[in-house]
């Protein structure tokens, strides 16, 4: 994968311009700090009530995920809009 990124920076380095980096920066800084609170909070919400809620919440969106992929998707005809 880094190799991969490596040989497309190359390929692609005069595309790269001083004038997106700043927007490119200022998402990354707001991904690392949301994410790191989300994190934060995941941690905290998982020591005081154990794994047992997310358990079951996983395990009720992979049934409703299961219940569309079977009851709504067969039905559905490749090229016909509904």
């Amino acid at each position: 994968m880094i190799g991969a990124a490596v040989y497309d920076l190359y390929k692609n380095w005069a595309t790269l311009r001083l004038a997106r980096q700043r927007p490119d920066r200022a998402g990354l800084l707001h991904r690392v700090c949301f994410c790191t609170g989300r994190g934060r909070a995941f941690v905290r919400f998982i020591s005081r009530h154990g794994f047992g809620v997310f358990a079951w919440y996983r395990i009720a969106i992979g049934a409703l995920a299961l219940a569309y992929c079977t009851c709504v998707e067969p039905f559905a005809v490749p090229g016909r809009v509904r």
